[in-house]
């Protein structure tokens, strides 16, 4: 019988069997506040100070990825008083993305927490509601304003074009 157990051994070791493997680290630390012009009071906004990206992949096809996006999120409370404010923390770690890609010659499978970013029209499109936004970043530009999603997707690529699904059990709404 098959299982999800099954299939992530064999894509497991097809990746460890490949004949090399390249990692990539980047990241960025963002030391900024934003201010009213009126008075220039500080706005209670939060914001990543600290991002990590790390990929991981095989450079024989088929081959498999591992992409991770880790952020360190300061968040102002409102006020010292915790009769007031509940949150212990400044400091939030959060992970935006973790998923494990499988890429062969036509098609390509990938189950984790992702970010789906679908080209040119991903900032306007009406039918784009697979990741969606995190208010709190709506001046970031491109995924940086986006939350991931939690779920396996597919894209299939032909002669002609290609097309994608989404399943996503545990899905973040706008």
């Amino acid at each position: 019988m098959f299982s999800i157990r099954y299939f992530i051994t064999v894509i497991l070791f097809i990746a460890i069997a490949g004949a090399e493997i390249t990692r990539d680290v980047s990241g960025s630390a963002n030391l900024y506040y934003i201010s009213k012009l009126s008075d220039g009071s500080i706005i209670n906004l939060p914001f990543r100070m600290v991002t990590l990206d790390y990929s991981q992949s095989s450079e024989s096809v088929p081959y498999i990825e591992f992409r991770s996006s880790l952020a360190l999120e300061y968040h102002m409370r409102s006020d010292t008083d915790f009769l007031i404010d509940s949150s212990t923390q400044d400091f939030i770690p959060d992970i935006r993305e973790l998923y494990i890609t499988y890429f062969s010659k036509l098609a390509e499978i990938s189950i984790g927490k992702r970010i789906h970013a679908w080209g040119n029209v991903d900032e306007n499109s009406p039918v784009d509601n697979v990741s969606s936004f995190d208010y709190f970043y709506l001046f970031n530009g491109g995924a940086e304003r986006k939350l991931g999603t939690y779920g396996i997707a597919y894209d299939r690529f032909t002669s002609f074009g290609g097309y994608g699904l989404v399943f996503s059990p545990m899905h973040n709404t706008n």
